[in-house]
């Protein structure tokens, strides 16, 4: 009985997996960001441990702790940028001439909006497994962000480092972020963790 319950189990996340490579493939017009995050969070068995890649089984409160520690980690880059954005405008760009005061103030009024979506995901930290609905619009703003710097990035040419940073953070940990979250909310409303 154990061993059918074991090959149960791994047929089960067999497809999970299958699931999730799927929903990872997002198609112009027939699906949106926010729901293949939904597709890829509902792919993976919910169980009082959840089988990692590895092989390793997570309880839910140390998944929960991880989660919490990786968003405060990785909330540290919008908070930082849109504050200095803020307070340098821009000049926390290197070799941007300062005299331009309608890019200043545009540049400005962006790092606010940065500094804003930080500190909304920072507030989202204690009860991290609450309100998958904010993480997943939050996300999807983020995404779409770096979309259009995706963009500029054709349009005009490379980035600096810094830049190509912002970029990896706002088209891949961020969509894996959201993806972690909707789990550990998932796994949080059913019964066994």
């Amino acid at each position: 009985m154990a061993r059918l319950v074991r090959a149960n189990y791994r047929g089960r996340v067999r497809a999970g997996l299958a699931r999730t490579s799927r929903a990872m493939t997002i198609e112009a017009g027939s699906r949106t960001f926010v729901s293949a995050i939904c597709e890829c969070s509902r792919a993976w068995p919910r169980r009082s441990g959840v089988l990692q890649p590895g092989g390793i089984l997570m309880r839910y409160a140390t998944e929960r702790r991880l989660l919490q520690g990786a968003v405060a980690i990785a909330g540290l880059v919008p908070v930082s940028a849109g504050a200095a954005g803020v307070l340098l405008g821009v000049a926390m760009m290197p070799g941007a001439a300062a005299t331009a005061h309608d890019l200043d103030s545009h540049l400005r009024y962006l790092s606010g909006l940065l500094l804003g979506i930080g500190l909304v995901f920072w507030s989202r930290v204690p009860a991290i497994e609450k309100g998958p609905g904010l993480f997943r619009v939050l996300a999807a703003i983020v995404v779409v962000g770096g979309l259009a710097r995706l963009l500029g990035v054709l349009l005009a040419g490379s980035l600096s480092l810094p830049m190509q940073l912002a970029l990896v953070m706002e088209l891949v940990v961020t969509p894996l972020l959201a993806v972690w979250q909707a789990r550990v909310a998932g796994r949080a409303v059913s019964p066994a963790r």
